[in-house]
Order: structure tokens, then sequence, then C-alpha cells
């Protein structure tokens, strides 16, 4: 039973043109025939009028102006590479392409083309091609959607990260100079009274064996709140610069962890933007950390360059390198920090690491040329 209605439908495709042509309009992309040597519309499915408002009698009469007329301005690089592709393309090979035509309407419509090598004249040249047109504008709405979403999330993540960094700055500030202010006056009443004090045994026992330790305490103290107030956002940034910022962490660094570092940065970096010099530290300073608590190196070698037009800031180390699904781990945000950071000034943050030969951390802002 089966056999029999195959072949009877198979009959009926080679044998009945009606049948043929009604399984034509009934397809549910638009259908086209493309006289492509002379740039004239042969036949479209009832679907041309359905997704662009037209008629393929109204399409022939723009003739071989067809682009012209539909085309949207900005995808005309789109068809020409369509056009070259399809030139060079071999029989039976499909080619592919995303772009705008204008709806009677005056609306634009998103499309995607799949077209291919129908007939060829004498020379072996495309005579003839068929093809496939499919209304792709709700999916591209909601690829621009998402792209919009993305832009305006890492807007806002730069907001908040440049909210925090003002934060630290004044935190840090108020905390070197009202209590480091503070502290410091402390010392110097406690070193005044004890010169007060009556001069009797007792008291000089007391003011040689306690005063000493509360002194030291008050100047460890100083020390502390200092290196406190540094971390949180070191003043050589915004007073020197860069790269004096980078060679205290750096130093820092060794001095916490033994692990030895080389450097290399620009000689001058006074025209670097404030904002992008605080991203490329606290790039380099997320870096690092993640250096201390997993790599197991012995030697880091920080670059600060200047390359192609881009200013490159690298931290390689010689550790144990880290496994890429961690690097792809949406839920590792040290990384995905890093990588906002660059992305927000147009740059690009690539790691590249081999198990046991160590990790590179590179970073990547466009700066104008010199």
């Amino acid at each position: 039973m089966t056999d029999k209605i195959s072949k009877e439908i198979h009959n009926k495709l080679f044998k009945d043109p009606e049948y043929l042509m009604r399984l034509l309009e009934s397809y549910p992309s638009l259908f086209y025939l493309y006289d492509y040597k002379n740039s004239l519309p042969v036949y479209a499915n009832k679907n041309l009028y359905i997704q662009l408002g037209y008629s393929i009698e109204e399409i022939k009469k723009f003739g071989s102006n067809l682009d012209k007329h539909l085309l949207h301005p900005d995808d005309i690089n789109v068809v020409v590479i369509n056009r070259n592709n399809t030139n060079k393309a071999k029989d039976g090979e499909m080619i592919e392409s995303d772009y705008r035509l204008k709806h009677k309407s005056g609306k634009w419509v998103w499309f995607h083309n799949t077209v291919s090598v129908f007939e060829r004249d004498k020379n072996g040249e495309v005579y003839l091609t068929v093809g496939t047109i499919q209304n792709i504008t709700k999916s591209k709405q909601a690829e621009e959607e998402l792209i919009e979403s993305r832009e305006r999330l890492r807007n806002l993540s730069s907001h908040l990260q440049a909210a925090r960094e003002e934060e630290r700055k004044q935190v840090a500030r108020e905390i070197h100079d009202e209590l480091g202010q503070s502290l410091t006056a402390l010392k110097l009443d406690l070193s005044l009274c004890s010169s007060h004090f009556p001069d009797t045994p007792e008291n000089k026992k007391v003011i040689n064996t306690k005063m000493p330790g509360i002194l030291k305490l008050v100047d460890d103290t100083i020390s502390k709140v200092r290196k406190i107030s540094t971390r949180l956002r070191p003043s050589l940034l915004d007073n020197s610069g860069l790269v004096p910022a980078l060679e205290w962490q750096i130093n820092e660094f060794q001095k916490r962890t033994n692990i030895k570092c080389k450097t290399k940065f620009i000689d001058d970096d006074s025209t670097l933007d404030k904002d992008m010099s605080m991203a490329i530290f606290r790039i380099c300073q997320e870096s690092l950390t993640n250096v201390a608590r997993h790599a197991k190196a012995k030697n880091v070698t920080v670059i600060l360059e200047r390359k192609n037009g881009s200013l490159v800031m690298e931290v390689k180390d010689d550790g144990i390198g880290i496994n890429e699904s961690k690097i792809l781990n949406s839920q590792s945000f040290g990384l995905l920090g890093m990588k906002e950071r660059a992305k927000y000034f147009g740059g690009k943050m690539t790691i590249n690491s081999l198990k046991e030969k160590g990790t590179s951390v590179k970073a990547e802002f466009p700066v104008d040329s010199e």
C-alpha cells in the first residue's frame, strides 16, 4: 500500500505540472528561481507576497534594479559577497547569508537566504539559481535585544565598579588622614604624658616597662592603617600613575609570597586614561592574587607595552596551569570581572594555560596611536 502511494506521488511530481506547482506554492518558506545572469527574478511562490507584500509581477517590474529598490543600504556588501561566493560555488553547494529587505509597507524585514546553482550556460557560467528565504526578523530582534541587554549590564557593572572605586578612594583617604592623624596624635600625647608623671621609682618602673610596648603598639597600628588604606586604593595610582602603582603592587606581592617577579613596562604612562589605568591595575591585582592562591609558581613576569595600536598588559607564571573548565566557568567571578573590565574599554582579555606549564593572562586595550 505504501509503495503504491509513493509511486502515485512520484508520477504526479514528474507528470503533473499543476501538482508540482501546488507543492512549490505550499512550501512554508519563500521559494524562488532567479535569472542570475541577467539579475531578474523568474519565479517566487506565494510567500513572496506574504513576506514582502509584493506580487511576482510587481517584483519583475523592478528588473535588474531589484537590489536598489529592496535591499538595505548597509547590507549591500553582504549581497556582493554572496554573489562572489555563488560565482565560485560548485553544483549543489549552498550559499547562506542574512540581510534586510524593504516590505511594501516600508518596514525593514530580516531574511536568511539559502541559494545554490540550478543551471549553467554552455560556458559553465552560472545561469539560474534556486533558493529559499526565511523571515528571521523575530530572532534578529531577540538577538539585538540580548546584545542591548548585555551592553546595559556591562554599563551597570562599570558604573558599580566606578562607584566602588570612588568609595574605596574616599574610605582610604579617611582612614589614612583621619585615623592615621589621630593615632599619630595619640603617640605624641603618650610621649608627653610619660614626661609629666611624678618622678618616683614606681612611675619610672611603669613608664620603662609599659610605655615602650604601648608606643610600639601605636606604631604597629599606624603601619597597619597605612597598609589597609593603600590596599583599598593605592595613592600612587592617583598621584604618580599606573607604572609606579604596578611596581608597588608587584613589590608587595614578592614580599608576601616570595615568588620572583620580572617586569617590563612602558616608559611613559602620563597619557593613559585614569579609568583605564584603574582597570589595568585591578586586572593585574586579580591575576597576581590567582597566582598566589592557585598556581604554585616560582616565577612571574608582568609586561605592560604598546603593541599594534593597543596597550597590552600580560601576567605570566610558570605554575601548574588552570583547568579549561574553570576558565569557561560562569561562576568564576574573578575571571569574569577581569574580562568585563577589558570589554568596557573596547578591549579583550585572553587566558592561555597548559598543565604544569603555567598560565598567561593578557588584557589588550585600544589606545590612540602616538
